[in-house]
């Protein structure tokens, strides 16, 4: 049994010998919990916990030392610290709250520089209302520009959403498959990208993508086209096709080093998809030249 508090292994103890914890059956709960929720990345329970010296505290008359748990998953190799107070890093800010702040500050930008410039007392105000003039001139100016180019755009904007409409029905429709006629066709036209959640689906992940094709166009080229120009270019984690041609739920499964040809897709309550192999199984390698694939065996 692991401590509640510091994470250490202390058997059946009732008081944990490098924290001075007691141990009581509402911890031992908690800890039984910890354990079940597994990896917070893959949801595996197939986890460790170690202890780990994050340096001493000194005081006047002792020195102690500090240690933390931290939680490895053998499965996907992530590493977490289980008291939640030490090791966390600061969550990175997502791309749309980037531009929602920035948007943020570019439409409101003359009312805190109208605010800060009306309290300062030591500047003069000839000076003052200047530089306040100034920023609204600059504002309005802005948002002129603006307006003029969108509505240059408005014709092309027309065609543009037309074609993102076409590329959607076919998107949304499982069944739809491209025939290839020539040279432009590429496998993840009709890619789904889809969020990979943990085991209690409680956290998002990763991302895996999911295209449905005929099997007929899933050729050595157009597979290596989609591993080096589409599934290497992004960070996903894996890529299946699913044949639009076969009953059985066969296609092909991708992941980074390995393209496994002809192998078993089962789809779960959620709609996701697990592979499992099938006895005609062909394995390819991505080749040294960056551009084609290798029959392993």
């Amino acid at each position: 049994m692991k401590c509640q508090n510091c994470g250490a292994e202390i058997g059946n103890n009732r008081f944990c010998q490098y924290c001075g914890t007691q141990i009581n059956t509402v911890m031992q709960r908690q800890q039984e919990q910890l354990s079940m929720s597994g990896c917070p990345k893959c949801g595996s329970t197939n986890i460790q916990f170690r202890r780990e010296n994050q340096g001493e505290i000194r005081g006047k008359t002792a020195k102690q030392n500090v240690y933390a748990t931290v939680g490895f998953c053998k499965d996907c190799g992530y590493t977490w610290y289980t008291n939640t107070n030490i090791g966390n890093k600061r969550k990175k800010r997502s791309i749309w709250q980037t531009i929602l702040w920035v948007l943020g500050w570019i439409y409101i930008f003359p009312v805190p520089l109208t605010i800060l410039l009306l309290r300062k007392k030591d500047i003069k105000n000839t000076f003052k209302y200047g530089i306040i003039a100034a920023g609204w001139l600059v504002y309005i100016i802005f948002f002129v520009i603006v307006s003029a180019s969108s509505g240059k755009n408005d014709g092309n904007s027309k065609v543009e959403n037309q074609t993102e409409s076409l590329m959607e029905v076919q998107t949304e429709n499982p069944g739809y498959t491209s025939v290839s006629e020539d040279n432009d066709f590429h496998l993840y036209t009709n890619a789904q990208i889809r969020d990979l959640m943990n085991g209690p689906r409680t956290e998002k992940v990763g991302e895996y993508v999911v295209i449905y094709a005929n099997s007929a166009d899933c050729t050595e080229d157009t597979l290596a086209d989609l591993y080096f120009n589409y599934f290497l270019k992004n960070d996903f984690n894996w890529l299946a096709v699913i044949y639009t041609d076969k009953e059985d739920n066969r296609g092909v499964y991708i992941n980074k080093g390995t393209i496994y040809v002809n192998t078993f897709f089962e789809e779960d309550e959620y709609g996701d998809y697990s592979t499992k192999s099938s006895p005609d199984e062909l394995l390819y390698i991505p080749g040294d030249d960056g551009s084609s694939i290798v029959l392993f065996g």
